[in-house]
């Protein structure tokens, strides 16, 4: 059990806090984006050519990583259907055997995030010329916390199982 605390802790300390700032530096840093062009094209009637491009970006990190800190809140979206039609009776195995579909998926999520940053590593991104697979890894790597999520929980009803 000494790997469920290490996860555990892990989780608790690192990712969940590393998550959270980085979603709040990204908060911050998208509506100063957007305060900005709004100003600009209100009293200069100018724009940035690039602020749309970066919010959007921007966008894409806040959700994937946003969907670590719902994974962890147990906010996400669960198949729960298998627990309605065998009822509570077996609301443990059903959990253990939801968390082994989300770690399949996880794990698809991230050879396929990779695959494709890796064909977009020779692509320049039209505006704020950053390459774009820096923008598509980030699917890839919000899957690898939540796999450390995953196994904290898989670990844990599997703890619960056996000690009851």
């Amino acid at each position: 059990m000494y790997i469920y605390y290490l996860i555990k802790k892990i989780n608790k300390l690192l990712i969940d806090k590393l998550c959270y700032n980085f979603l709040v530096v990204l908060l911050i840093t998208v509506n100063i984006i957007v305060l900005l062009q709004i100003i600009l094209r209100i009293i200069f009637k100018s724009s940035l050519a690039w602020s749309g491009e970066l919010s959007n970006y921007i966008l894409v990190y806040m959700c994937s990583f946003g969907a670590v800190i719902a994974f962890r809140k147990g906010t996400h979206i669960r198949l729960e259907f298998l627990q309605n039609i065998f009822g509570n009776k077996y609301k443990k195995f059903i959990k253990i055997l939801n968390l082994i579909i989300m770690t399949i998926f996880s794990i698809i999520i991230i050879i396929y995030g990779i695959n494709f940053a890796n064909i977009m590593k020779d692509q320049i991104s039209a505006s704020i010329h950053i390459p774009m697979w820096w923008f598509y890894i980030s699917f890839s790597l919000s899957s690898i916390l939540i796999l450390f999520h995953i196994f904290e929980e898989l670990l844990n009803s599997i703890k619960d199982i056996f000690l009851l």
